[in-house]
């Protein structure tokens, strides 16, 4: 998977117990776009394990200019 954004959606239609909102993630998979959905709880768990081991982290990728460009008109 590539990038993606984070965004905090509603959940519409919500069953009774279930969670008010999410976190949404659209990121790109082989060329695919994919969103992916995750609670407070998940994404907390997932903050909590890149600091446990941030040694797993890759290193962020500096965008040049055009490729930041890129981003802003395609989303």
């Amino acid at each position: 998977m590539n990038k993606g954004e984070l965004t905090k959606v509603e959940n519409f239609e919500r069953r009774f117990g279930s969670q008010r909102e999410y976190w949404a993630i659209h990121c790109d998979e082989q060329g695919e776009p994919v969103t992916i959905l995750l609670t407070e709880h998940q994404l907390a768990e997932a903050k909590k394990r890149a600091r446990d081991n941030p040694e797993d982290i890759p290193k962020r990728e500096k965008l040049r200019f055009f490729s930041r460009l890129n981003v802003l008109f395609t989303g």
